[in-house]
């Protein structure tokens, strides 16, 4: 315990902005524009060596990298994704998407989550890779909801091994409908035959999902936001892949959630919709302890939080969008546990979305924002810029 207060008296010491020295200032792709487009992850899909990029919207489309950080281009200079998938009209969009191997066979497959303004069914999509970046499918999971209004209905989704079978599971959190979906996945290699939708109530508003690994149990859970309200959710996990939903009083209304994995203490991130602010709260023996202002207030609101390892020093680092700071001007926030999770902020045109991932082959996260969402007023949102790391 004392560890705990002694972690937890260090978020709240005002984190310092670094000098930018550790990522180089963004260079843009030219990408066609594609309406609704909402995420981007990255997964070495083709079996190359090299990490490429996956954007969903409308559809599913590939960027195949050529090994340093670039991607196949027109004589017009235009980047040419591949288009893997695309949704029938009134299906809705693809909010929210992931990259697992679902069926054992050794390379990464492609998870996609239907959202979006308009009426209808929402549904998870699987696209099987062949092992050369050339897809099955699709393979549609049914979730048995469905949408009956217009109303903008945002969805995300995770992976884990919920019931320590060895085989990646999904969850799928689905805001205006206040529930999150749970798929088991049946455990034959190859096939990926997953077991019906077990469905829980969460928060209407609770969109934004995370795994987070449960000491010393060793289970896992997930955790809901909520935008509408200062309660969110915790499905607490059990050895079978089952869950018992509990309340988490947050005391904001948050955007995002992320598992800030200490290998002692997993410690729950959420952005706050109502105060520029990153919070950070613990959970051991059924007790929230939290939460608590991780660092000083960021001065503009906070979208989305993602942890990982970006420097290489195997311990997790966070990562902040913030989309709404000014006029072309968004930003991530880099925050690197070996220089004490002070800030380093990056500019770039557009940060709706981001993702990390190495690009250039050379052992460290890249960062990558951007949005294809049309054009919003003088803003041009059909942009995706990647931010290289500095090799220094």
């Amino acid at each position: 315990m004392k560890r705990l207060f002694a972690v937890i008296s260090l978020c709240l010491i005002p984190a310092l902005t670094l000098a930018q020295n550790n990522y180089h200032d963004p260079e843009y792709l030219k990408v066609p524009s594609v309406s609704t487009y909402s995420q981007t992850v990255t997964g070495d899909l083709d079996q190359d060596g090299d990490t490429d990029l996956v954007a969903f919207g409308a559809s599913v489309f590939l960027f195949r990298n050529l090994g340093d950080g670039t991607f196949e281009t027109d004589s017009s200079g235009n980047t040419l994704p591949e288009r893997i998938f695309q949704l029938n009209i009134g299906d809705g969009y693809i909010q929210s998407g992931a990259l697992e191997d679902v069926n054992g066979d050794g390379v990464k497959d492609i998870i996609a989550s239907t959202s979006g303004q308009t009426a209808g069914t929402r549904n998870i999509y699987l696209l099987l890779n062949t092992g050369a970046g050339r897809f099955w499918g699709p393979i549609k999971l049914e979730t048995g909801l469905s949408q009956s209004t217009n109303s903008f209905s945002a969805a995300s989704v995770v992976t884990a091994d919920f019931n320590g079978d060895g085989f990646v599971d999904i969850a799928a959190g689905f805001s205006f409908l206040g529930k999150t979906v749970v798929f088991l996945n049946g455990g034959t290699a190859g096939i990926a035959p997953f077991l019906p939708a077990v469905t829980y109530d969460t928060p209407v508003g609770g969109a934004g999902l995370s795994v987070i690994r449960n000491y010393p149990e060793e289970t896992l859970s997930i955790i809901s936001s909520n935008q509408n309200g200062p309660i969110s959710n915790i499905l607490v996990g059990s050895a079978d892949g089952s869950f018992t939903v509990e309340e988490l009083v947050v005391g904001s209304k948050t955007r995002d959630t992320a598992s800030l994995d200490l290998g002692y203490y997993n410690f729950m991130l959420f952005t706050s919709a109502e105060r520029s602010e990153l919070l950070i709260a613990v959970r051991i023996a059924n007790a929230l302890y939290g939460p608590f202002p991780f660092g000083a207030n960021f001065g503009a609101s906070i979208k989305d939080v993602q942890t990982t390892d970006v420097d290489g020093d195997q311990l997790p680092d966070i990562l902040l969008s913030q989309p709404w700071v000014g006029t072309g001007v968004d930003r991530v926030i880099v925050m690197t546990s070996s220089q004490g999770y002070a800030r380093e902020e990056l500019t770039f045109k557009d940060t709706y979305q981001f993702c990390s991932g190495d690009l250039n082959g050379d052992g460290k996260q890249d960062i990558v924002a951007g949005s294809w969402n049309g054009t919003s007023g003088p803003i041009n949102r059909d942009v995706l810029g990647i931010a290289f790391s500095a090799s220094n």
